[in-house]
């Protein structure tokens, strides 16, 4: 059986070593498959506090009902999603 080895995900430690800009609006990542989509998300990430990070999905048009909460305009957050048409 193959084996897979894959770094854990560490970039919210790093994100203080940035310079922050909390969020004023909702900031939704939309994007389409092969577009380089995780590149432009964690470049994002390190500039808005961990805070204010969407982590709950990658939000697809079939969930959005259930992920209204990453648009809230009273609790701006960073969200990403896209469509696997």
């Amino acid at each position: 059986m193959p084996r897979i080895l894959a770094k854990p995900d560490t970039l919210d430690d790093l994100n203080a070593n940035f310079e922050q800009q909390p969020l004023k609006h909702n900031v939704f990542l939309n994007s389409v498959p092969k577009s380089g989509t995780h590149l432009i998300r964690n470049i994002f990430r390190m500039f808005v506090p961990v805070s204010q990070h969407y982590t709950k999905s990658f939000i697809q048009l079939p969930e959005l009902q259930q992920h209204q909460q990453a648009f809230n305009p009273r609790n701006p957050e960073l969200s990403w999603g896209g469509s696997n048409l």
